[in-house]
């Protein structure tokens, strides 16, 4: 199968799904999203995976972080949906093996992030970092948001299944991430979102 060969989605599969709008499934609709439900989602998902499990899962992730997009302060939402007609953020953690440390206005990170499924695909990245003070000592952890430009895909997913994904390794070297595109974990999770003006749709 082409998929599995190439390790990534081939271009028609990815300009299918851009042209149905499915990356944006869960895209509110104040962004030219579809603002779906839950279960749609997972039925929309279900469909694709029955044709090809790799192009399943990528829609899947991006759809799912560019809703976490949708989460940040204005400031934050408008330059990734605002300024691009098709963006797509793929996602990667390096907690707790990545240490981000605050600097003024943001964050500053060095290091690597597994599994970042679509990432030849997308435009942009969230990666999950912890925060240590100065004395190394943890103090949070957060997701933030960056260019994929800004970034490097180490060409890493050499694996038996479900090799379209491609399920890369991000390097970030020195990344400067500004707090309007910084999440903490704590306040997501509480439900205490920062948007104020681009807020109130599901």
């Amino acid at each position: 199968m082409r998929v599995e060969r190439d390790r990534r989605l081939p271009i028609e599969n990815v300009e299918a799904l851009r042209a149905a709008n499915l990356f944006k499934v869960m895209t509110p609709r104040r962004w030219g999203g579809h603002g779906t439900t839950l279960s749609t989602t997972l039925k929309t998902f279900a469909e694709l995976a029955k044709g090809c499990p790799s192009t399943g899962w990528v829609t899947m992730i991006i759809a799912g972080i560019n809703w976490w997009a949708s989460l940040l302060p204005d400031r934050g939402q408008e330059e990734i949906f605002a300024n691009s007609a098709d963006p797509r953020v793929c996602g990667a953690t390096g907690y707790p093996t990545v240490v981000g440390r605050r600097t003024d206005g943001g964050l500053r990170i060095t290091g690597k992030f597994p599994f970042a499924s679509g990432c030849w695909h997308s435009t942009w990245s969230r990666l999950g970092v912890q925060i240590e003070d100065d004395v190394h000592n943890v103090v949070g952890q957060v997701v933030g948001f960056v260019p994929i430009s800004e970034l490097e895909i180490e060409d890493t997913w050499f694996v038996a299944g479900m090799c379209g994904t491609g399920s890369n390794l991000l390097v970030a070297k020195d990344i400067f991430i500004p707090d309007h595109r910084v999440l903490p974990m704590t306040k997501i999770l509480n439900g205490d979102h920062p948007a104020r003006r681009h807020s109130g749709q599901p």
